[in-house]
């Protein structure tokens, strides 16, 4: 999974940053020179919250954002 890849590769790097999945893809994605439809986007965040490197907050509005998931998950 080259998406999931690139998350991981992103969240490593930069440990405290979270975004949307709208976010992601355009900023943590394509800018490692990658692609993906955001269907792929959402598949890819399930996947790496449902292992536990990722953790998902939905925000009062609704909003949901995606971060590196804490040590402790």
């Amino acid at each position: 999974m080259v998406i999931a890849g690139s998350i991981e590769r992103y969240v490593t790097e930069h440990p405290r940053a979270a975004d949307t999945a709208t976010g992601i893809r355009g900023w943590w994605i394509e800018r490692q020179g990658n692609s993906g439809s955001p269907a792929e986007v959402q598949e890819s965040l399930d996947y790496l919250v449902a292992l536990g490197r990722l953790s998902r907050i939905v925000l009062a509005d609704g909003t949901v954002i995606y971060g590196r998931a804490s040590p402790e998950n």
